[in-house]
């Protein structure tokens, strides 16, 4: 329990790296880039522009999909979490941490109803549930599916089962 406990610790300290990085503008080196997908892995992409969807059926589920003006900052900031969290996370939970943090993109999104995003709100979305996630690791309360059937992690699931 000791070297958790001590992998917990340099990750709080990495977030809270991450976190003074942000406030002081470290994302826009990510404006250097001229790729239109900011981040892919973990059955997540977030992109500048929509992707297009293959018709008829396929063996892999579309990406859970952010399409974001700002997709090379959040590109920026999701390669640091990748970092940060790498020795927490295996194959099945990555993609329950990626699609909880996407899902936070979205949330933001939907909310904003119309109204244009700000870079440094989508980053603070993100930031703020991987925080959370960071803490249920702490607890012992970070769940996941074995399997993502359809790109669905456990947060969906429990998301469903409330009724929002």
């Amino acid at each position: 329990m000791g070297r958790l406990n001590e992998t917990f610790n340099d990750t709080e300290i990495l977030l809270q790296a991450i976190g003074i990085e942000m406030k002081r503008g470290g994302f826009r080196q990510a404006r250097m880039r001229r790729h239109p997908v900011g981040w892919g892995g973990a059955d997540v992409v977030f992109t500048t522009r929509e992707p297009r969807r293959n018709p008829g059926p396929r063996f892999y589920p579309d990406p859970r999909t952010v399409v974001t003006p700002y997709a090379l900052e959040a590109g920026w900031l999701l390669r640091r979490l990748w970092q940060t969290f790498r020795l927490h996370l295996d194959s099945c939970s990555k993609i329950e941490f990626f699609g909880r943090v996407a899902n936070a993109a979205l949330l933001y999104q939907e909310k904003l109803e119309g109204h244009d995003e700000k870079v440094g709100d989508l980053l603070k979305a993100i930031m703020s549930e991987a925080f959370v996630i960071f803490e249920e690791m702490k607890r012992g309360e970070f769940r996941c599916l074995g399997i993502a059937l359809g790109n669905t992690i456990y947060a969906d699931i429990k998301r469903m089962n409330e009724g929002r």
